[in-house]
């Protein structure tokens, strides 16, 4: 009688998954069950869909996305129904992973078969794409809910949304445009004005004023211990040279000049320049901060504050 050297049957992929979220659950060990169950779905294609729907049924969030995480850095990223799709993009969103959050989202809202829906999620995804990276796609999207949609506050918040995303992307010929929009008489004249400065342009008064008197353009750009330093080596370079042209040493004087004094005086007004340069640079990101800090205080429309 010949003996049966087969291997008995492996348990159902149902069945293992099933045990490894029992483990979880009787150990309250995730890291030890995920990595069990999760190797599975490398055995069987297909899957994975099934398992992160099982995860989130048992209410095993975290362990969901540990899973979504895993199957998205192997390139195996399971289709989601609309429902659970937007599920997932939200807490994925809300705890910090705004690509992940975006490819979710941007699925569900594909597939939605409910358009009306899918469109009051466009402003998430908008939200996702930019926390992600990719604030022209985000601005286009919010562009599409502000024509297409009836609703007031979806049309509010896109609007709002766009002018965040303007104002935080230095476009600030937009930005101030739709501040002036949405803020009307209440808007931050001082911020609204500080948002236009130049950099490149504010450096050539800096560079001036340091020209006309070293550490001028340091010390009227708030750096009083730059501007000291200028005014007292250069100041005691040309007090030397002042001296060395009296006492007609007009040699040393010339030596001086062109290989001391001169270099001193063209880092003065570089340094002036650059003070400036970055002192616009500082004054137009808090501008941008104040609208963006108004723009979020707005009430939502039919919502009056007392």
């Amino acid at each position: 009688m010949r003996r049966n050297n087969r291997c008995p049957s492996l348990p159902s992929l149902g069945a293992f998954r099933l045990f490894a979220l029992s483990l979880a659950l009787l150990t309250s060990s995730e890291a030890r069950a995920l990595p069990l169950a999760a190797s599975v779905t490398e055995v069987s294609a297909g899957t994975s869909a099934e398992f992160v729907i099982f995860l989130s049924d048992l209410g095993l969030y975290p362990a969901a996305m540990q899973e979504l995480q895993r199957l998205d850095a192997a390139g195996q990223l399971p289709w989601l129904q609309p429902g659970l799709g937007y599920d997932f993009g939200h807490r994925l969103l809300a705890e910090g992973q705004p690509s992940l959050a975006a490819t979710f989202l941007e699925q569900a809202v594909q597939a939605d078969p409910e358009p009306l829906r899918a469109l009051g999620q466009t402003p998430l995804l908008a939200l996702a794409l930019a926390a992600a990276g990719q604030t022209a796609r985000a601005v286009h999207l919010l562009g599409q809910v502000e024509d297409l949609s009836t609703d007031v506050t979806e049309v509010a918040m896109a609007q709002r949304l766009r002018c965040v995303l303007h104002l935080q992307g230095a476009q600030e010929e937009m930005g101030r445009a739709c501040s002036l929009k949405l803020l009307g008489d209440a808007v931050d004249s001082v911020a609204l004005e500080r948002l236009s400065l130049r950099p490149d342009r504010q450096r050539w008064i800096g560079g001036a004023l340091s020209a006309a008197l070293p550490g001028l353009g340091q010390l009227l750009a708030g750096e009083p211990e730059q501007a000291g330093a200028a005014l007292v080596v250069n100041g005691g370079f040309i007090w030397l040279n002042a001296a060395l042209f009296a006492e007609h040493a007009w040699l040393g004087g010339a030596f001086l000049i062109t290989g001391v004094t001169g270099r001193y005086y063209a880092g003065n007004i570089a340094a002036g320049a650059r003070a400036w340069e970055q002192k616009a640079t500082r004054d137009r990101q808090r501008a941008g901060r104040r609208l963006v800090e108004q723009l979020v205080a707005l009430p939502s429309p039919g919502v009056h504050s007392k």
